[in-house]
């Protein structure tokens, strides 16, 4: 929720590119040759946008290995994982090139970026801190894992593609943000993806064969598994729901804030009594595009001084506080 609830997130954009690119890649290797350049065109096309939404896309191309290494090791067709890797290759390229164009600097210098740091002492509290989202958030898919096992959904392995399919994509999404220094919740919308296919496959295709098992200790192990799954998902939704009030809860604060400040005399000063964070960013321009008042400065404690090294009268000075906190936290 955090993805959609706050406007400038990239992810649901992201994730939309992404789907359409394997709909479109999954279209050519299926089509006549009359049809299969334009779908090809149209998957390119798509994966372009999707890495010019976000650089980390680039893990696409060794997740579209993977799946080129299950169905070569299955002995299955492998035309769809083989288009999908060109269409990788030719998105990723053409992505590099117009970014050496127009943004002569590697992926790992920019001023964001440079925090993109593939060292142990970043990747070790970042491990931790997924670890710590997993289980709050997908918990329910270890149950999942044990009906995988025991069940073996399908029968003759007619879902076994594509949940090893599922699981190369949710653990390359997951490599893919170890080494940033920073985990939140909204990053883990590509993995979510990867788990609500990996999740609908068991559960549906469990369903499909619950009457196949021989032994009566095996189906009472599924069937307890799979409603464990259930009582966590249920959990996983109540801590989705307590995100949505709390972000909520924040934007009206917010919003009340840029307003407050609206109101205040011409050529009023701020201090915003806060770390350096994106409030010391977004306050002024909020204040600048919402309410008009380009007049307004706005400060961190210790910088705002007049000419003779006192501080103006007329400031006002902003600090957060946070009462009814969630129990427990989110």
């Amino acid at each position: 929720l955090q993805s959609v609830y706050t406007v400038p997130k990239p992810e649901p954009l992201h994730l939309l590119w992404m789907a359409g690119a394997l709909l479109a890649s999954a279209a050519a290797s299926e089509a006549a040759a009359a049809r299969r350049a334009g779908s090809i065109a149209l998957a390119v096309v798509l994966s372009l946008l999707a890495y010019a939404t976000k650089e980390t896309s680039l893990v696409l191309i060794p997740i579209a290995l993977g799946w080129l290494a299950i169905d070569w090791a299955g002995g299955r067709s492998r035309r769809f994982p083989a288009t999908h890797v060109a269409v990788n290759v030719m998105a990723a390229a053409a992505f590099l090139a117009l970014r050496a164009h127009y943004a002569p600097l590697g992926l790992a210098e920019g001023s964001y970026t440079r925090a993109y740091t593939p060292e142990w002492r970043v990747v070790a509290p970042t491990l931790f801190r997924i670890a710590a989202w997993l289980v709050r958030d997908f918990a329910f898919l270890l149950p999942l894992l044990i009906v995988l096992a025991v069940w073996r959904p399908g029968g003759s392995g007619r879902c076994g593609r594509p949940v090893r399919y599922a699981g190369v994509w949710m653990a390359g999404w997951l490599a893919v943000f170890l080494p940033w220094p920073a985990t939140f919740e909204y990053y883990l919308l590509p993995f979510a993806f990867g788990a609500a296919a990996l999740a609908g496959l068991v559960v549906g295709d469990g369903w499909a064969t619950r009457r196949r098992l021989p032994s009566a200790s095996g189906r009472w192990l599924a069937w307890s598994a799979l409603a464990t799954a259930g009582l966590l998902w249920v959990m996983a939704a109540v801590n989705a729901v307590a995100d949505a009030k709390v972000q909520l809860t924040v934007d009206r604060a917010n919003a009340a804030l840029v307003d407050f400040l609206g109101g205040l005399p011409v050529g009023s000063h701020v201090v915003l009594n806060t770390a350096m964070n994106e409030y010391h960013l977004e306050l002024p321009r909020h204040l600048v595009e919402i309410t008009h008042r380009a007049d307004i400065t706005v400060e961190p404690p210790g910088r705002l001084a007049a000419a003779d090294g006192r501080a103006p009268a007329d400031g006002c000075v902003v600090t957060g506080e946070r009462a009814n906190r969630p129990s427990p936290p989110v």
